[in-house]
């Protein structure tokens, strides 16, 4: 093996108890709807298996040091949880689910990292295409065709890092995470029946400026500022009223912000 290079290979198991908690349904009690849910008698244990294998490239030329990552990973899901029901109530309102056994999923998929750094310069750089799929159709909906693409889950999606530090006390970055189209779920409302929607692809970037400034020899303070999502990437279809889907959320948290602060270090 040379040197620059280091190979890696990994096996490891997952096993998920069996519960009823599902923190997605605190989500839709914001929106007003109270959901029970139940779990199927015959309901067994949620058990992964997953592989992965990479390569580490480094490099060095004169000042800059260079590191490349390829890696492959495959995950076997067996028995995955999903709900069924919801779409009928209980005499005080209240939705009711059945937490069952799925078919299982395989999700495969290759990631790679780039990472350069200059004496004044660091920049780091990821792009993983993924693919995620029920080994059947599931139902989502009752009234929709089942489908074996797993929800919320983009075919490909990376981020990026960038740090400048001209000097000791003053240092700017730069951030962003790109996410591609994936489908989600769009419970019916008094505007829509159930669909599945496909989203847009979103570009979060963002920067942040900061300067530390040396009170005394041991106290410090840090003035910092800047811009959240700077291209206003946001959700376009947004539920609204008394009947909205309160889980129909999908892409950035925010859209475009500017936030300033300050630290103190001692």
């Amino acid at each position: 093996m040379r040197p620059d290079r280091i190979l890696r290979g990994s096996y490891s198991s997952g096993y998920r108890g069996l519960l009823a908690y599902d923190e997605d349904l605190h989500v839709e009690a914001v929106g007003g709807k109270v959901a029970l849910i139940e779990l199927d008698p015959d309901l067994k244990p949620e058990y992964s298996n997953s592989f992965s294998a990479s390569t580490d490239f480094y490099r060095r030329w004169g000042s800059v040091h260079g590191n490349l990552l390829v890696e492959g990973f495959y995950t076997n899901l067996r028995d995955a949880f999903k709900l069924e029901g919801g779409e009928t109530t209980d005499a005080q309102g209240n939705w009711l689910y059945t937490r069952v056994n799925s078919g299982g999923a395989i999700v495969k998929g290759i990631n790679t990292e780039l990472a350069l750094n200059w004496p004044k310069i660091g920049l780091q750089m990821g792009y993983t295409l993924q693919n995620s799929k029920y080994k059947e159709p599931e139902e989502i909906f009752e009234d929709l065709e089942p489908q074996r693409q797993m929800p919320r889950t983009p075919d490909h999606y990376g981020y990026l890092l960038l740090n400048y530090t001209p000097c000791r006390n003053f240092t700017a970055s730069v951030t962003g995470n790109y996410s591609g189209r994936m489908f989600v779920p769009h419970a019916a409302t008094d505007f829509n029946e159930n669909e599945i929607v496909k989203s847009e692809e979103f570009f979060d970037a963002g920067f942040k400026l900061a300067y530390t400034f040396s009170l005394t020899s041991s106290i410090s303070l840090e003035l910092h500022g800047g811009m959240k999502n700077v291209f206003d990437q946001y959700q376009k279809q947004v539920d609204a009223g008394e009947t909205k889907d309160a889980g129909f959320i999908y892409g950035p948290n925010l859209p475009r912000t500017f936030f300033f602060g300050m630290k103190f270090s001692l």
